[in-house]
């Protein structure tokens, strides 16, 4: 099998291809048959297409022309949903971890196959053989990230479940450690708990396979379709909310079972699966489906803009996509001069355009942009308020445009009609599905992509009497509140600014931390005998959004002895807060995102 590959290599297990296949990787090119010039071949070189990471990364504008089946392989398919549902007519095949498959099928039942792109990414280098778990020095560990708490809203209420369990058990929570520590930490722990990030793509990870390599037994929610689908009942253990406490105590008590469960696990995470990924491949290559879709010019641009190998906040577009992006604009602005979700994308993505050019010495080009009646995001904007003046979105990336610009009165009027149109419409002003900006190009606050990733799951949610619009517009009205609170702060009105922050805790209680932080700060200029009533409040509100917030925890202790009335039962809870944490406690605190 001729296999051709793009995307990114972050799943290097991929290429090259094993003994009796060929593989090429393939630059990123506007054109498909200009991408297989640059490695010397042409598009009918290849048995099929595969794309690594398709949900970041740009396509080709044509590939849907291409001769051969397309496969598209996926991680982080909820949190770059928008780029992964413009860019789903190119491909003939999708695969992606069992979370994945669930949340995809409904919207691509022929295309989604179950596959975990997973590996041992970060080279971990295990004991040989490991140290049994019996004589491992540390009970229970997480490894990995859980600020900021609107980011990982879901994980920071799961893992609040962990830590009292320090009051039994040797359990540590643990972040920001080096390669070195990574590694120590999955030799000498005997269960390593790895909640989802996310409430929605509750899948695989490489620390799943990471910590089997090194031995460690695996212990997962049992809602995770991911580890699920890869690992077994007898490989893995996994608990739910009420049962977290008995699957440890029975792992640690049984140690021989655990130990069995932990080889086989190990044994299959040190396989390669290229197999297995081979005979997916040959499936699709024996029974080419369907003529495949097209892609719209909305598609394209948004593939585009959202789509660029996004790994890092140094990543850049690659000159061929802005000017793939130009061409489309040019081509397909004049026919969709009257669509106002037309006009809002284009808006988007040159104002990201421009802050790219700015960013790469191109200021002058910049500035033609800005100052292009057609494609200057302002007028784009505009246009797409004036062709539907009842939507939120348009109004909220012109305030959000004007703010990154630090034109702060214009994008107070952008973003107070944005809020107005929220409070009394609600659901009925918004129309999805839609991006927002700023994306990538721009200094993206961490608020910023958490709106993003959260909108972006919005599809996939379950009900539960929640519309995917009233969500949409519940988190639209959260980071409007939250921006208007800034800008009133900018202004030197903190009442108007803890108003705005109010609201915004109020429109999404279950991501509001950096709201409610920025109303403690507000409370210290209070009148005096209210200060700590209003801190506590707060701090109280933080901890049951974000029960591992040990900064908000502090304070509150402090306060509460202050005023006189200590909280025993909260004191002790945070007692094993700490002792989980163990000298983290002593890592900063978590920023609070400002203007």
């Amino acid at each position: 099998m001729r296999i051709a590959y793009m995307g990114s290599n972050y799943c290097r297990q991929f290429h090259p291809a094993p003994d009796g296949h060929e593989s090429v990787w393939m630059p990123y090119a506007p054109a498909l048959a200009d991408a297989f010039a640059a490695v010397g071949l042409t598009p009918d070189w290849a048995d099929v297409m595969v794309v690594a990471l398709a949900e970041t990364y740009p396509l080709p504008l044509d590939l849907e022309s291409c001769p051969c089946p397309t496969v598209a392989v996926l991680v982080d398919w909820q949190q770059w949903a928008d780029a992964l549902m413009a860019h789903a007519n190119a491909f003939d095949r999708i695969l992606v971890d069992g979370s994945g498959a669930a949340g995809l099928s409904r919207y691509f039942p022929e295309k989604v196959r179950t596959f975990s792109p997973m590996g041992n990414f970060s080279g971990v280098a295990p004991d040989d053989p490991p140290t049994p778990l019996a004589d491992r020095e540390h009970d229970v560990a997480f490894i990995g990230r859980f600020t900021p708490a609107e980011q990982y809203s879901a994980r920071v209420q799961g893992l609040g479940a962990l830590y009292p369990l320090a009051a039994r058990h040797d359990v540590r929570i643990l972040r920001g450690l080096s390669p070195q520590e990574y590694r120590d930490a999955l030799c000498s722990t005997k269960i390593i708990v790895n909640h989802a990030a996310w409430p929605v793509q509750q899948g695989m990870n490489a620390r799943n396979i990471e910590a089997s390599v090194c031995g460690a037994l695996i212990l997962s929610e049992s809602t995770n379709l991911g580890v699920s689908a890869y690992f077994g009942q007898d490989e893995a253990l996994f608990y739910d909310d009420n049962t977290l406490a008995d699957r440890i105590s029975w792992a640690l008590t049984h140690l021989d079972e655990a130990q069995a469960m932990a080889d086989k696990a190990r044994q299959k995470a040190g396989e390669p699966r290229a197999a297995e990924y081979l005979a997916l491949l040959d499936d699709v290559v024996s029974n080419p489906p369907a003529d495949r879709g097209a892609r719209t010019a909305h598609d394209l641009l948004i593939g585009l803009c959202c789509a660029f190998g996004n790994w890092g906040p140094q990543s850049t577009r690659p000159p061929g996509v802005l000017q793939a992006m130009l061409d489309i604009a040019a081509n397909t602005t004049p026919e969709l001069a009257d669509d106002p979700r037309w006009q809002e994308l284009l808006g988007v993505a040159f104002a990201e355009v421009t802050a790219e050019l700015d960013h790469l010495g191109e200021p002058d080009q910049a500035e033609q942009l800005r100052n292009n009646p057609t494609l200057a995001p302002e007028a784009s904007f505009n246009r797409a308020i004036a062709a539907d003046p009842t939507a939120a979105h348009p109004l909220y990336n012109l305030g959000r445009y004007w703010m990154v610009r630090r034109q702060w009165r214009r994008g107070a009027e952008a973003l107070g009609h944005a809020r107005d149109l929220l409070t009394t419409l609600g659901p009925a002003a918004i129309r999805s599905p839609a991006i927002v900006y700023p994306v990538r190009a721009t200094d993206v606050a961490s608020l910023d992509r958490t709106l993003a990733f959260h909108l972006n799951a919005t599809p996939f949610l379950p009900h539960g009497g929640v519309t995917s619009d009233a969500r949409q517009a519940a988190l639209l009205l959260w980071r409007t509140s939250e921006l208007l609170g800034d800008l009133a702060q900018l202004q030197r009105r903190p009442e108007a600014a803890r108003d705005m922050y109010e609201a915004a805790a109020n429109a999404c209680p279950d991501i509001a931390t950096s709201a409610l932080r920025k109303l403690i700060e507000l409370a210290s200029l209070a009148e005096e005998a209210e200060q700590a009533d209003r801190q506590m409040s707060y701090c109280r509100r933080i901890v049951a959004i974000n029960p591992l917030d040990l900064e908000h925890r502090e304070l509150f202790i402090s306060l509460s002895r202050s005023a006189g009335t200590p909280d025993a039962d909260f004191e002790d809870d945070t007692s094993l807060l700490r002792k989980a944490l163990g000298s983290q406690t002593q890592l900063p605190p978590d920023p609070v995102y400002r203007l």
